[in-house]
């Protein structure tokens, strides 16, 4: 299961020019819901992260910590993490023909 993401919802809101008040106001809760959501103290329904995601104009998805299984992420890790040899692209030396 998706987990919700406090840090997100915070950079997103301050992205976006909000204070917690205002965003609480564009979405019909308080400015301590806001504070409660971006402190971990709660955590927001499903029907609230949907709210949330269109006041700020993000996907309700960015709202969440990516899926360690997904296996696209998995990919993207493991090319950032790769240690095989790669050839270094250098000077080849030239091999002169034999003077008969």
């Amino acid at each position: 299961m998706p987990t919700f993401s406090p840090e997100r919802l915070t950079a997103a809101r301050i992205a976006c020019g909000l204070s917690q008040p205002e965003l609480g106001e564009r979405i019909h809760k308080s400015g301590n819901a806001i504070f409660t959501y971006e402190t971990r103290r709660t955590t927001p329904p499903t029907h609230v992260v949907g709210r949330l995601a269109l006041a700020l104009g993000v996907g309700a998805a960015d709202l969440f910590e990516p899926d360690p299984d997904d296996p696209v992420l998995r990919a993207l890790v493991d090319l950032s993490t790769c240690t095989h040899n790669v050839p270094r692209w250098g000077r080849r030396s030239r091999v002169e023909p034999d003077a008969a």
